[in-house]
């Protein structure tokens, strides 16, 4: 495919544009353009050719390409089922509404426009001056507002209306607000909200939440390591879907990380408080 330069003489290939400056040694980076549907595992040569105004120069490099796990696209495809679920659901989010009635309704709103003043804008606001100061760890500064103060309202919430929907209104509303003030209407921003509902409304419905009569200590420290684990779930897809879309990188620990203090660890603390 086309590279950096344009459609390489080669055909199937990638060129770059290399600026020289004069030196015996320089290193420079040479983008690989690869199809990751098209290629096979195993040994292989990377031809490299160089050419300027003075002719041409090949060399054979040997590469081993190895296939690595596929769950960004297992991830983007979950989240776009996700999603489906959703828009097939708003028939039973419309019943959620009317059973909480007014109050009700003006509850979640208030509670989903709490979570977006104090957890969504002092991230979006301040979140590129912590990148300066923490740089990839960041997140786990700002994990304190998107785990333990967002689940904290989000538990405090479900408390006073235990019904279906209560939670992925809470995040719809929140993912509105987003939207509305800062442009958060992508379609990653989409399925990153469609998985936060489908797996937190499907752990509350499979642990029986919306069913118990009274919610007792044991029964509380259960659910809030559930969720816990739910949250470190959702970190890893998001985090794979922006990956996926984004062509980065992260490093199997760094994930691990997130998904323990951001996932774990906070998200389980903020819901025993809420």
């Amino acid at each position: 495919g086309a590279g950096w330069g344009g459609k390489a003489p080669g055909g199937n290939a990638s060129t770059a544009v290399v600026s020289l400056d004069g030196k015996a040694a320089q290193s420079f980076v040479i983008p690989l353009y690869v199809d990751p549907f098209s290629v096979s595992e195993g040994d292989c040569n990377l031809r490299i050719t160089l050419w300027d105004q003075e002719g041409t120069r090949t060399i054979d490099v040997p590469v081993k390409i190895i296939m690595t796990r596929n769950l960004g696209l297992f991830s983007v495809g979950f989240a776009s089922v996700c999603l489906i679920l959703i828009c097939l659901s708003f028939r039973k989010l419309k019943r959620c509404i009317l059973k909480v009635g007014a109050r009700g309704a003006v509850t979640i709103s208030l509670f989903a426009a709490l979570a977006f003043g104090s957890v969504v804008v002092p991230v979006t606001i301040f979140g590129n001056l912590l990148q300066v100061v923490l740089g990839p760890f960041s997140g786990l500064l700002s994990g304190l507002l998107s785990g333990v103060l967002q689940y904290l309202l989000l538990m405090a919430l479900l408390t006073m209306f235990r019904r279906p929907g209560t939670a992925a209104l809470f995040f719809l509303i929140k993912w509105l607000l987003s939207g509305v003030l800062f442009g958060q209407f992508t379609p990653i921003g989409m399925l990153a909200y469609a998985v936060y509902i489908a797996v937190i409304e499907a752990v509350l419905w499979g642990s029986g939440f919306y069913r118990r009569r009274e919610l007792s200590v044991g029964y509380m420290i259960f659910l809030s390591l559930l969720i816990g684990c739910a949250e470190a779930l959702i970190t890893l897809l998001n985090m794979e879907q922006i990956m996926f879309f984004y062509r980065l990188y992260y490093a199997d620990w760094f994930i691990a990380l997130y998904m323990i203090v951001d996932g774990v660890l906070y998200s389980s603390a903020g819901c025993w408080l809420g």
